[in-house]
């Protein structure tokens, strides 16, 4: 029987580069101050659904997560990631955005427009001032299958 003079290496998957052009997937968490939800997970390339609960409401093909706020609305925003990061996104059909608005550190963002978040940063369903309001504070990032989860 012939023998290798080559040592065994365990297997070790590539750590991505800019030059190996893979993307890693990231989580980031999310803080809630309101009932049912305490926290949020999004993932890189995949949205989720910020929302009233309705029980009449037909499931969404997203995520959702929902809220028992009266001025959230039924589809309020939405959360996603890409290369660049987490961003936020005001789903309402108003120009202004939805009808209590979506404020990101107490300034309302505008429909349809992505606005980038940095771990720290401040979200509120409805105007801040209410007591209603929905507030998510983004906690930190990890990447998919990391010990820090």
């Amino acid at each position: 029987m012939k023998t290798s003079n080559v040592p065994s290496v365990p297997y070790a998957p590539p750590v991505p580069t800019p030059s190996n052009k893979t993307a890693v997937p990231t989580q980031y968490f999310f803080r809630s101050s309101y009932f049912p939800v305490d926290e949020i997970i999004v993932s890189t390339h995949a949205e989720v659904e910020l929302g009233r609960r309705s029980y009449s409401r037909p499931p969404s093909k997203l995520r959702r997560y929902e809220f028992l706020s009266p001025i959230v609305s039924l589809i309020h925003a939405r959360l996603g990631a890409d290369e660049k990061g987490v961003f936020l996104v005001d789903v309402g059909t108003y120009a202004e955005g939805s009808t209590h608005g979506t404020f990101l550190n107490g300034s309302r963002i505008k429909s349809l427009t992505p606005n980038y978040l940095t771990k720290g940063d401040l979200i509120s369903l409805g105007n801040p001032q209410c007591r209603m309001s929905v507030t998510l504070v983004l906690v930190r990032q990890a990447l998919v299958g990391s010990p820090w989860q």
